[in-house]
């Protein structure tokens, strides 16, 4: 499957905001109270988030090549 990634938008990014998931990985849920300043976040520039899409153009999941996707050693 190739997917494509692109600078994530709003409507990406609001999806994202409402996934949801079961225990153990529900540490990745975004809270439900601070929806809009987690929306700045995700299009914040400096952050780099990105978009990955299907060949169907479906939002599959995200990923940032900024600070907050570098891993530390």
């Amino acid at each position: 499957m190739k997917l494509k990634f692109q600078k994530l938008d709003r409507q990406h990014a609001l999806k994202i905001l409402n996934w949801r998931y079961p225990s153990p990985y529900d540490c990745y849920n975004f809270n439900v109270d601070t929806v809009q300043e987690d929306l700045c976040y995700l299009l914040e520039r400096k952050n780099a988030f990105f978009a990955i899409l299907n060949p169907q153009g479906e939002l599959e999941g995200y990923c940032s090549f900024g600070e907050d996707g570098k891993v530390s050693r």
